[in-house]
Parts: structure tokens; C-alpha cells; sequence
């Protein structure tokens, strides 16, 4: 979890809900954190809009 959160804390446009919402989908989920850490950015961020 620390990875993950180390890797949004670089994201500077991240606003904060963003932020949050991705916090708590890869709290409970080790699956999810994997896939997080391992996508490309551009990915990464088009999934983070989608978690709206």
C-alpha cells in the first residue's frame, strides 16, 4: 500500500477526491494495488477517472 501511495503522491493534478477514491480502492484489494503499480501512467490515470 505504501508503494501505491508513494506513486499518487507524485501526481501533482490529482485533486484531493481523486485521491481519496483511489485510496479506497486499493485499501482492502492486493489484487488491485498490483495492477495499480504496474500499469502505464497515461492508464493509470484514464482508470483513475473512471473510478467516478
Amino acid at each position: 500500500m505504501k508503494e501505491c501511495q508513494a506513486l499518487l503522491n507524485t501526481m501533482e493534478d490529482l485533486d484531493e477526491d481523486s485521491y481519496n477514491k483511489v485510496l479506497e480502492k486499493l485499501h482492502g484489494d492486493v489484487l488491485w494495488r498490483q495492477m495499480f503499480l504496474d500499469m502505464p501512467e497515461k492508464r493509470r490515470i484514464t482508470w483513475i477517472k473512471k473510478l467516478w
